[in-house]
């Protein structure tokens, strides 16, 4: 490999590339026409990138270059940090170690379990402090990155966080929707994520294990078949009632979290038979140790 990489011809500099990133700059008023041809001259010959050169001349920022590649490539970056909450690793870190798991975890995902069969997964907690809404909410960005027209469902009705995380209002949601009292407006479009969507919980009822055990909620599930390519159900973890067995078994898998120094491998086991007895397939289990 070491041989390999010796052998590469220096970089040689793509004007066509290169001007596609000053025009882009251009269109979206980071640059000036001038200002723009000036940096393609000076990036031509001294064999540099556009965006080191308009950089080094102070005509950019890296936040700018970084929304002009992520237009480029389709590939949705937010900067304000205000915009949504810090748990975004999948946002805020695209480049960490976490959100690097998380892609790895939606590359296992696609391969073995979402396919024209199979659109809808339950992410559930083995117990509290398995850090669900993080991981379901990051991995529902990650889907929507991919490509994919992604729902994200806070179905903990019980104790729900997406619309915090998304800062969206709380109602009204899925509770609202499975009664009646809410049609397809309780889904929100989340702004900038052009495949982004989130149904939160919705009003709090009392009897949330009753909602999502009816035929209705499978109902409503296959119904959102038709209209996205991966839907992401957020349970109530499985040591606070019965809601996530009744939510797994309506959408037939669900992908198990445990925390790691907290999560005993027995209960993990007990949880795991107890759905495969219930027709549930455990697409998997993911260990979270941040």
């Amino acid at each position: 490999m070491a041989e390999i990489i010796q052998n590469l011809p220096a970089r040689e500099f793509n004007t066509k590339s290169e001007s596609r990133i000053g025009f882009m700059m251009i269109k979206m008023g980071k640059l000036s026409v001038v200002d723009a041809a000036r940096v393609i001259g000076h990036a031509k010959k001294e064999n540099l990138r556009f965006g080191d050169v308009a950089k080094q001349m102070g005509l950019v920022t890296e936040n700018d270059i970084q929304d002009v590649l992520s237009k480029q490539f389709s590939y949705v970056t937010v900067f304000d940090k205000d915009e949504f909450s810090n748990d975004l690793v999948a946002v805020y870190q695209p480049n960490s170690e976490q959100a690097e798991f998380l892609r790895s975890v939606r590359t296992q995902l696609s391969i073995n379990w979402f396919n024209e069969d199979n659109q809808s997964l339950a992410i559930s907690g083995i117990e509290r402090g398995c850090g669900s809404s993080r991981f379901a909410a990051n991995l529902a960005v990650t889907f929507s990155q991919f490509g994919k027209r992604t729902l994200l469902i806070d179905a903990n009705l019980r104790h729900p966080a997406q619309h915090t995380i998304f800062n969206v209002d709380a109602t009204p949601g899925l509770s609202d929707l499975l009664m009646g009292r809410a049609g397809l407006e309780a889904i929100s479009k989340i702004y900038p994520f052009e495949n982004l969507s989130l149904l939160a919980a919705g009003t709090m009822p009392p009897n949330p294990q009753e909602l999502v055990s009816g035929n209705i909620f499978k109902e409503v599930i296959l119904f959102f078949h038709q209209m996205f390519d991966v839907i992401l159900i957020e349970t109530p973890p499985f040591s606070a009632g019965s809601d996530a067995q009744a939510i797994s078994v309506a959408v037939g898998g669900t992908l198990l979290l445990s925390r790691k120094h907290q999560t005993k491998a027995t209960l993990l086991e007990k949880t795991s038979k107890l759905l495969r007895k219930s027709q549930v397939e455990v697409v998997g289990s993911v260990l979270i140790d941040y």
